[in-house]
């Protein structure tokens, strides 16, 4: 121990370069939470997600929701402005489209031609007759429902896809794109609608906004807490020395969190939501390993004359005693931060090698910094207290006889103790069957945040923001369009809008094709047609491109399309086609019988459900073709086959851009996609989706087809899934691997049994809490299972070795002397820890806010259980390595 700080200043002075090198390397951390990155490669759902985007192209969606209370968004001067911010946005980085009531476009047509044109066009002018017209065009296409307008005309939504994979979505450039996106919204709408955002780009880059706020306000808080509680903890030590206990536990830690996070940064590790409360973990747990050599440090030399030598000799002398305990502590809270590292969650992992890298860090300072400190600062005569601090130490004295006098009667009580333990495991099995996983990323905040405000408007006033992707792929083009496959897709998007309620919207490649035959055969008569279709296909004209109102959905600038014979035409001046059926027609009572009948197409019937009924039976503005060509003699075909290329010949009409949105090939398709949006939030719900989903597969869709699930609502619940493998791994390596360390420590089985027993015991109190307040086990709480374990059991350590060498030293009050030496520290370190988390409460997100709550009640319930159980179990088994051949204690 000599030899080894025989030059404490040059130990100090590595400690301090080193420090210094790596806080340079501080502001080179990336922040990266997008959802696909947790996920380990082979996994489904990454795989699904990496194929998607590689044979559609990027898809991220940015929802933009503007609200007007108690007034109509069909103002001419609020629609400019849509207009104004609908251009802006286009121009920004990363932008694939963006699809507004101001800038997606309109189709209509009739059996010789295609009419496309802006669904609001340029002259727009505001007057009223326009308006009606233009509520007119959104009521006449399914698409534009829940999606552009919201049902009472006070709200608006943008959607704004974005060019970029969903495994780059966390990139620093794309985070300067939403930027730019939220400020030209801010700049437009500002005293004209309430504005919200969201959407999986929004909450990935509204999580690193929030870590860094949180981080500017916690650590600096926990420090705060951390200095208060050790300085009420050392009040009453000498007045010079003071200080000295306060800062220099709190010290170490704040170097091993600069090491921490800068050797993450020279790593090339993105830092995750969990990675970023690792400073405040390491500030609140670290200091313990100071705080117990402080604490004994200042037992030692309290009331004492000191010269330089003798002060050398007793840190000498502190540091082989502590040594063990704290080294011990070291290694087995490192092992349970190893034991992230074999979870299958790849964030969780890099937390794992970051904090066993911090708690090294921490571990170092405390065995080679502190020490070097002490020999530095009091390298001259100790002189003796005055006789204030000779009353402020006997004060402490008394503070540490109360502590042990408490837990001493408690401890004698070992029978009733191990009967309440027992009470405990029995009571946490029922509250470990309450516990519930779900890993939304949405509830990672709390309700009245602008992002959860955000999410609930989308999902209140329109489709949802949590997505599902359906690709269905066949082995050829011909069987991929036929009229059976393209129905049964229908029909799922029937079904999923009609009856499944947390399904907000539907959107895909069958859309596209039922439009196209409605507008074909607008003038047609709505019972069938007295001549092939195909025949007109000749007259297509072929022309200029846009989205078909599917900007918002991945088929924005992706689809060719004709226009009018005059490509020049203003769109104002096109005159849409006269229907040739009408109501006059009709008799009262046939009007009646069709209304009778649309009132049960739906599980969900509206009023615009009834008149869009009506339209299908009168063919008004084709809508009785606004269908799957699935029947031939409708359409004057003979085979199914026939119909096949029909829709063939319409796929000519999208044809003229590869980067398509909806297939994977713009005239030979063999695999195409459906959107679906959702108004779920919790993966349960999104689960019952899903399998409503597979079942209505299972039972109408042909064999010949495969169908993938992929999208922003299965990445979540692919974590969640591997957030229980991830719980009982990391609880099995952490308790298993501190039962070993402490039979290896001790030579004795019984020692692993008896550190570990009592932190199962911890655990399961946690899972009752949860269990019983309704937590939810998530990327947060996860971790605290793990983390009781591995900071719990230096309070086990610290009074085992005590109690053992107390004991050794003289049979007789040797408890009392464990609880006199140890007693006091073990308290301290528990008080100080458990308020560093309790200052994650504060944070901006719901799930640290919950992590931080349960693991500071964990740490006084470790503490308790140290001091209790602990005891109980070395008097009732009587361990021979504590014990020897003794058979007695008092």
């Amino acid at each position: 121990m000599e030899k080894l700080f025989k030059k404490p200043a040059l130990i100090a002075g590595i400690i301090i370069a080193i420090t210094v090198f790596l806080g340079f390397q501080l502001p080179r951390v990336r922040l990266d939470n997008n959802n696909i990155r947790f996920l380990p490669d082979r996994n489904k759902a990454k795989i699904i997600s990496d194929y998607i985007d590689n044979t559609f192209g990027g898809q991220l969606i940015i929802l933009v929701g503007l609200e007007r209370p108690y007034r109509t968004i069909f103002d001419k001067n609020f629609l400019a402005k849509i207009r104004e911010y609908s251009q802006s946005v286009e121009a920004v980085p990363f932008v694939k489209s963006v699809n507004s009531i101001m800038s997606t476009q309109y189709i209509t047509g009739d059996a010789q031609s295609v009419i496309v044109s802006d669904l609001v066009p340029e002259n727009f002018g505001g007057t009223h007759e326009e308006i009606d017209e233009l509520k007119r065009r959104i009521a006449s296409w399914d698409l534009f429902r829940d999606s552009l307008v919201s049902a009472d005309l006070s709200s608006t939504q943008i959607l704004i896809t974005l060019d970029v994979m969903t495994a780059d979505s966390g990139r620093p450039e794309v985070a300067k794109t939403i930027r730019k996106i939220r400020e030209i919204a801010a700049e437009i709408f500002t005293g004209e609608a309430e504005i919200y955002f969201t959407g999986q780009p929004i909450m990935n880059a509204t999580i690193n906004e929030s870590i860094i706020a949180d981080n500017l306000l916690l650590i600096p808080l926990v420090v705060i807490v951390v200095l208060g509680m050790l300085y009420f903890s050392f009040r009453r030590s000498a007045r010079r020395m003071r200080m000295v206990f306060v800062a220099l536990p709190l010290l170490t830690v704040l170097i091993a969190v600069v090491w921490t996070i800068g050797l993450a940064s020279l790593a090339g590790l993105r830092l995750s939501i969990i990675t970023t409360i690792l400073p405040v973990i390491l500030v609140a747990v670290g200091h313990a390993y100071g705080v117990h050599i402080v604490t004994h440090y200042a037992k030692d030399t309290g009331g004492r004359i000191l010269s330089i030598e003798e002060h050398r000799q007793i840190v000498f002398e502190l540091m082989r005693k502590m040594i063990k305990p704290v080294s011990l502590a070291a290694v087995t809270t490192i092992t349970g931060f190893i034991s992230f590292c074999f979870t299958p969650i790849i964030p969780m992992r890099e937390f794992g090698v970051c904090a066993s890298a911090g708690v090294v860090s921490v571990y170092i300072m405390a065995i080679l910094f502190i020490p070097s400190v002490l020999l530095l600062r009091y390298s001259r005569i100790y002189p003796s207290l005055s006789a204030e601090e000779h009353s402020e130490n006997a004060h402490n004295d008394r503070f540490t006889n109360i502590v042990a006098d408490i837990f001493l009667s408690i401890a004698q009580k070992k029978i009733l103790v191990l009967v309440m333990a027992l009470i405990i495991i029995i009571v946490s099995l029922y509250g470990i069957s309450r516990i519930s996983v779900d890993n939304s990323v949405v509830e990672f905040f709390r309700n009245e945040t602008d992002i959860s405000r955000s999410d609930r408007f989308i999902r209140e006033q329109f489709a949802g923001s949590k997505e599902l992707n359906l690709v269905i792929r066949c082995g050829t083009t011909e069987e991929l369009l036929h009229p059976d496959v393209l129905c049964a897709i229908d029909r799922l998007s029937a079904y999923l809008t009609d009856w499944v309620p947390d399904v907000g919207k539907t959107a895909g490649f069958t859309d596209i094709i039922k439009r196209i035959n409605q507008v074909f055969n607008v003038d047609q008569n709505p019972e069938g047609l007295r001549s092939a279709v195909s025949d007109n296909t000749d007259s297509i004209v072929f022309g200029d491109t846009g989205d078909f109102g599917f900007g918002g959905f991945g088929f924005a600038e992706t689809a060719s399309y004709a226009r009018a014979a005059d490509p020049a035409a203003d769109p104002a001046e096109i005159t849409e086609p006269e229907n040739r059926f009408s109501l006059n027609q009709y008799k009262t009572s046939d009007i009646l019988e069709i209304l009778d009948s649309a009132g049960g197409i739906s599980g969900k019937s509206s009023g615009s459900d009834i008149v869009r009924e009506l339209k299908r039976h009168t063919n008004y503005d084709g809508m009785a073709y606004y269908e799957i060509p699935e029947y031939p003699a409708r359409y004057a075909k003979k085979t199914p086959e026939d119909l096949q290329r029909l829709i063939a010949n319409y796929l000519v009409l999208l044809a003229g851009d590869e980067d398509s949105g909806y297939s994977n090939d713009p005239l030979e398709p063999t695999a195409i996609r459906m959107l679906i949006q959702l108004r779920a939030t919790g993966n349960n719900d999104i689960q019952a989706v899903i399998d409503e989903i597979n079942n209505f597969i299972d039972a109408n869709f042909p064999e010949n087809t495969s169908v993938l699930i992929g999208g922003s609502a299965t990445q979540e619940m692919a974590v969640t899934g591997l957030i229980i493998n991830s719980q009982i791994i990391s609880i099995f390596i952490s308790v298993l691997t501190i039962f070993l360390i402490m039979a290896f420590a001790h030579k004795s089985i019984i020692a692993g049994i008896i550190g570990a027993f009592p932190l199962i015991l911890a655990v399961l109190c946690n899972f009752i809490i949860m269990g019983f307040f309704g937590i939810k086990l998530n990327l947060g709480t996860v971790l605290i299972a793990s983390l009781t374990v591995c900071i719990g059991i230096d309070d086990a350590i610290h009074f085992i070795e005590f109690f053992k060498r107390e004991y050794r030293e003289g049979e007789e009050n040797s408890l009392r002397r464990t609880f006199n030496a140890c007693g006091r520290a073990i308290c301290v370190t528990a008080i100080s820890v458990g308020a560093g988390f309790g200052v994650l409460a504060l944070s901006r997100f719901k799930i640290i806010s919950e992590f931080g709550m349960i693991v500071a009640f964990s740490m006084v319930l470790t503490t308790l259980v140290s001091l209790t159980v602990i005891p109980a179990l070395l008097m009732l088994i009587r361990p021979k390595f504590v014990y020897g051949s003794k058979r007695s204690i008092t």
